[in-house]
């Protein structure tokens, strides 16, 4: 990363593959997310014919939240 700085003077855009978000509001920032404080985030059908007419899902994003560390409930 640092050598793509010094040649081009710009860090790539995007999310990393495996990236960690620490919160709804910062998948919020880069557009995965569409409200901060509510729960599961859906398109609805009507959207999604409009927006995404391909006839397979392009893209899959898992938000596990909850639970205690260790697996203890």
């Amino acid at each position: 990363m640092a050598r793509i700085l010094e040649v081009k003077g710009v860090r790539p855009h995007g999310v990393d593959v495996g990236h960690q978000f620490f919160s709804p509001c910062d998948m919020v920032t880069v557009g995965f997310h569409n409200h901060c404080l509510s729960g599961i985030d859906y398109i609805g059908a009507s959207f999604q014919q409009v927006w995404f007419p391909a006839t397979e899902p392009l893209d899959v994003m898992s938000a596990n939240r909850g639970g205690l560390r260790g697996g203890k409930r």
